[in-house]
């Protein structure tokens, strides 16, 4: 869903005043009356892919061609932090590759299967200007391996070469090891890392926060958005009053994204309802000469003109509107 319609979307409501609802004259106003919610179950499904994949191996190790197939699968998951200065997740993989491999090393052939076991982060934050912003993947693991099988390419000498061949695997077994945890983990670095750099970009084409709100409107909630984080949401609102946490109603669930507006917003509009709406591109013809829509109409103009919209909510003094950004 392309930002601007979010920010239609905004401009619509700031502008219907008491049409909406018809909060008491005593309502308090909002330090960040709009704020952006974005659920760590939200985050999770645009972040969280599985990897299963088999790649062909191809190195040498000690001197010894080694050629076979490598299956990595592993499981991603998202974790929102707390953090009152900007928002912080944590991406994490978790898996195993398996290795079939065969090394020729003069007349020795040797068949070996491995198993490295690994665990790779990812730290995120996000910035107002420049979006979800990832540093360099940390992966750590360790690898296990056995000898399945000696051969020899030639008659002559074969067991005696398959004894020599069996020995010494055994002895550069740790190095070995360790030589195939480091080209391992090396690889899926690099794997996770173009992962979550797609991913993230994604996302950041989605929240084009220069357009997501309308400059009239912004005059009236800050310069600047912020960026703040609870223990399951990432937050984005405006505000004169600088960094913080919004206060919002708990309870919300579901792997969503929501569009949160104070009442006290939409109840001191004044009068910039028909300026604003000028702003954005496509509402003149449908607003320069006519009254403003009511309620269900906005309802109505959402449903057919705005991609990824879900639904509409009341929730304590706010108007929640659930979307889908990246649909």
């Amino acid at each position: 869903m392309r930002t601007n319609l979010i920010a239609f979307t905004v401009v619509a409501l700031v502008g219907l005043g008491d049409t909406i609802a018809s909060p008491p004259a005593s309502a308090s106003d909002c330090e960040s009356p709009v704020v952006i919610r974005l659920s760590e179950a939200w985050l999770s499904s645009q972040l969280a892919e599985s990897i299963d994949e088999v790649e062909p191996v191809r190195t040498v190790v000690l001197g010894t061609q080694v050629r076979g197939e490598a299956r990595t699968s592993g499981e991603v998951t998202v974790d929102v932090q707390p953090s009152d200065e900007c928002g912080k997740l944590v991406i994490k993989l978790v898996g195993r590759t398996k290795a079939i491999t065969r090394g020729f090393n003069g007349p020795a052939v040797i068949d070996t299967t491995s198993w490295t076991d690994f665990e790779g982060t990812v730290d995120v934050t996000i910035d107002p200007d420049r979006g979800l912003i990832a540093k360099q993947p940390t992966v750590v693991g360790t690898t296990r391996s056995r000898t399945d099988a000696v051969s020899s390419r030639r008659r002559a000498l074969s067991r005696v070469i398959k004894s020599i061949a069996a020995r010494q695997a055994d002895t550069n077994r740790p190095i070995t090891d360790r030589i195939t945890l480091d080209q391992t983990l090396t690889r899926i670095s690099s794997r996770f890392s173009t992962q979550v750099s797609t991913e993230l970009e994604a996302i950041n084409r989605s929240f084009d926060l220069d357009e997501l709100i309308p400059s009239p409107l912004l005059s009236l909630l800050g310069d600047r958005p912020h960026v703040c984080s609870s223990d399951d949401a990432v937050l984005i609102h405006f505000s004169k009053q600088g960094s913080g946490r919004p206060d919002l109603p708990s309870g919300m669930t579901g792997s969503t994204a929501e569009l949160w507006i104070h009442q006290s917003l939409i109840q001191r509009r004044m009068n910039l309802a028909g300026s604003t709406l000028a702003k954005v591109g496509g509402a003149i013809a449908l607003f320069a000469r006519t009254q403003l829509p009511t309620a269900d109409g906005v309802l109505s103009l959402l449903g057919n003109q705005v991609k990824g919209f879900k639904r509409i909510q009341r929730q304590s003094e706010w108007t929640v509107i659930h979307l889908d950004p990246a649909g």
